[in-house]
């Protein structure tokens, strides 16, 4: 029995430019004594092009380079394009007092895809990531009101925001060869909004508490469905204490509630709550070296969850078990 040894040559990507050329122009002015104003605006022109590219792109079997091996085929044209935009924020602070204050922030945005949603294409085993390359910028218009308490032991800030977007950018699940795949797409139109939350409170001296929280939720206005791949309602509520100049201790909770408000086609996720334990050890000098060091467990109870933006491939769904990791950090 005669062994064959063959090596297959893929390109994910292709060799591909992508510039950009732009002028931004901003001001920021008092208005009253308590009132701040911000004017920004940016003009850009970019411009890309892309080589064909085959896959696989060639194959060595037993030291032979073969670059037309069978079922080679073009998975991406020689094309090239052409984005122009423009885009401006007006934004205004108003301090209620030396410790707070509140803000209101409106933008219109632009976002050209970059090179990677433009010609992704990754074997994940299961499932296919394919970009398109004759994707549009992502437009758009963004507002948000914020508050923010920052005194000696308490810091909170909270803000709610609202996104409008055109030609969102995302990916779909689909076909491609006759394989699931998630394909890059855009939404015709799409609305974000939600809000996010953060505290921290010097409770004594050497002891933090800090929680935070976020929601947000997507719709697809053009065909009022949901929009995929948005995380669920999430919170982390920990501490810090902090014994020594040289060490502090953490310990926090993360909270995940159940995702099923989901895209066609896309898997819904229940909650889980995880717990994590560390231990730093900062600012040592060892000779000429500066170190620090970190131990600590990951997921203490080992708990089985599924991250609703996990990018893990294949048969693999769930997230890690329980974690025991030391990690150092030397600076010569």
């Amino acid at each position: 029995m005669r062994i064959s040894y063959i090596t297959i040559y893929e390109k994910p990507l292709p060799d591909a430019n992508y510039s950009s050329s732009g002028i931004y122009l901003q001001d920021e002015m008092n208005l009253f004594d308590d009132l701040n104003l911000t004017l920004g605006g940016r003009y850009d022109y970019i411009w890309l092009n892309n080589a064909e590219t085959f896959n696989p792109l060639y194959e060595v079997n037993d030291g032979v380079i073969n670059n037309n091996p069978a079922g080679q085929k073009i998975i991406w044209n020689a094309e090239s394009a052409e984005n122009k935009s423009y885009v401006f924020n007006i934004g205004l602070l108003y301090s209620l007092s030396n410790q707070s204050n509140i803000s209101f922030n409106a933008a219109r945005s632009f976002r050209s895809p970059s090179l990677e949603e433009r010609y992704q294409y990754i074997d994940l085993g299961s499932v296919i990531r394919v970009g398109d390359p004759d994707l549009k910028p992502e437009q758009g218009y963004s507002f948000d009101l914020g508050f923010r308490l920052f005194q000696n032991d308490i810091n909170i800030t909270t803000s709610i925001f609202l996104n409008s977007l055109k030609d969102l950018v995302t990916e779909i699940p689909g076909t491609y060869d006759n394989r699931n795949a998630l394909i890059k797409a855009n939404i015709g139109e799409a609305l974000l909004y939600g809000f996010e939350y953060s505290f921290n409170f010097r409770l004594i001296s050497q002891l933090n508490i800090y929680n935070t929280l976020s929601y947000v939720r997507g719709l697809n206005q053009k065909d009022d469905q949901d929009l995929p791949q948005i995380s669920p309602l999430n919170s982390i509520l920990g501490f810090e204490y902090a014994p020594f100049d040289w060490m502090n201790i953490g310990f926090a909770s993360i909270l995940f509630a159940e995702q099923n408000k989901v895209a066609p086609g896309e898997k819904t996720t229940p909650g889980y709550v995880a717990f994590n334990f560390k231990v730093n050890f900062i600012n040592l000098n060892l000779a000429n070296i500066k170190a620090s060091f970190s131990t600590g467990i990951e997921n203490i109870l080992d708990k089985e969850y599924r991250n609703h933006l996990s990018t893990n491939r294949g048969s693999i769904m769930t997230e890690p078990g329980r974690n025991y990791f030391i990690r150092a950090n030397l600076a010569f």
